[in-house]
């Protein structure tokens, strides 16, 4: 499946204020194919993989097509998503103008390029796009909501309403419009209005956390306390890491009396916006620093303490591609995958990290894990009780070794 839009949202209300970094033109570099790939089912494992996150692969075998077919302006265009969805936006803007010089009117092009310039904090630029977006395609409803995005962004409610409104005409299905004409009118104190659109969201999809938390805040604005709260608390179901909804949840609670609830929501949000904060900032300097692994690596570990597991495996993997000897890339990717019950990759990362380092014992002890897993509980007590001789204080690898043994006296008995 072809993406049209990239999650703009998180991108567009942020603000932000340090120099964009120079965008200088880059080659497209297309691979030499050394023999003729069916190309139909090349580009359809390459979309595969794309969806499953997989996009170095998915690069490979897109460059593969565009060595045999390079007038596919649709080829350049999935090629730039993967690219960009790795944080490479030098070589993502070349290839989508590439697509661009292929397909003038390419839209969804313009509004993924346009998606480029944001997260470079280029809004003129992403602008310009957008309207050639739409100019190229007059129906182009993600144009409209992206344009309608970056005027919430600059306060520019008149704007954001009137690109919002265009966009549920274009597509009355388009939940993402209806979900930032319900924001904007909000802001504007519109409130009826907004009623109407979130429900409309709401109509949509009923378990929309955008929805849910929009139509909350629209109550606690309106100091409809008691109504908002079990919508901000289904809102958070929905998405746990919706920070706003639990600021918001905090404060009705505390409206409504339940100020022990209230605080332990407001806590969760302070703690939920020091992760945002950090992540943008660590975002930013990819952009200036694209070839640091260590910053892949710490947004990884921030992902993964938020339970965003695809997220942290493609940092972790972002990082490795550039420093394939950063053992606790491999250590921690191997945890991920363990958590995925995909052992055999578990295992991988693991003894790839011990590779590297004999002498890391927490990799010896998730080995360790993978084994157990799998119903080897010989090796896994063989990993673990080397793990105990290299670190010989944490009671974690003396209970995982006792756990080992148990399985194995178990094992003896029923055999």
């Amino acid at each position: 499946m072809r993406r049209d839009l990239f999650p703009m949202l998180s991108w567009l209300l942020i603000a932000v204020s340090c120099t964009s970094p120079s965008t200088e033109d880059v080659a497209v570099p297309i691979e030499q194919a050394t023999a003729p790939v069916d190309a139909e089912t090349t580009l359809r494992e390459a979309l595969s993989l794309s969806e499953a996150g997989q996009m170095l692969q998915a690069i490979d075998l897109y460059r593969l097509v565009l060595a045999q077919h390079p007038d596919q302006p649709h080829v350049y265009y999935d090629l730039a998503n993967a690219l960009a969805e790795l944080g490479r936006m030098p070589e993502a803007v070349a290839v989508y103008e590439q697509a661009i010089i292929l397909a003038p009117d390419y839209a969804a092009a313009y509004h993924n390029l346009a998606a480029v310039r944001i997260r470079q904090q280029q809004y003129t630029e992403a602008l310009d796009l957008l309207q050639k977006a739409v100019a190229a395609e007059p129906d182009y409803a993600l144009g409209y909501a992206a344009m309608g995005e970056l005027a919430l962004r600059e306060g520019n409610f008149d704007g954001a309403r009137e690109a919002f409104a265009r966009a549920v005409d274009t597509d009355p299905t388009l939940l993402t419009a209806w979900i930032g004409l319900g924001e904007t009118l909000v802001e504007v104190r519109e409130y009826s209005e907004a009623n109407k659109a979130l429900k409309q969201v709401l109509r949509l999809e009923p378990t929309s956390a955008a929805g849910l938390d929009g139509m909350g805040r629209l109550y606690f604005r309106q100091q409809r306390f008691a109504e908002a709260v079990p919508l901000l608390q289904q809102a958070i179901e929905a998405d746990p890491l919706r920070t706003r909804a639990y600021y918001t949840l905090g404060n009705a609670l505390m409206r409504t009396g339940d100020r022990e609830a209230g605080r332990k929501a407001l806590q969760r949000f302070e703690k939920l916006r020091e992760q945002d904060r950090r992540i943008t900032q660590l975002r930013l300097s990819l952009l200036r620093y694209p070839e640091r692994a260590e910053l892949y690596y710490s947004l990884g570990v921030l992902y993964g303490q938020r339970a965003e597991v695809a997220e942290a495996r493609r940092k972790y993997e972002q990082a490795l591609g550039i420093d394939p000897s950063m053992t606790r890339a491999h250590n921690n990717l191997g945890n991920l995958m363990l958590k995925e019950q995909q052992l055999e990759q578990a295992v991988r990362h693991f003894r790839e990290a011990l590779r590297l380092d004999s002498t890391y014992s927490m990799a010896r002890n998730g080995l360790g894990n993978a084994f157990l897993l799998a119903g080897n509980a010989d090796s896994a007590l063989v990993a673990y009780e080397r793990a105990i001789q290299l670190e010989p204080g944490r009671d974690d690898f003396r209970r995982n070794a006792a756990m080992a043994r148990t399985v194995i006296e178990r094992q003896t008995i029923e055999h």
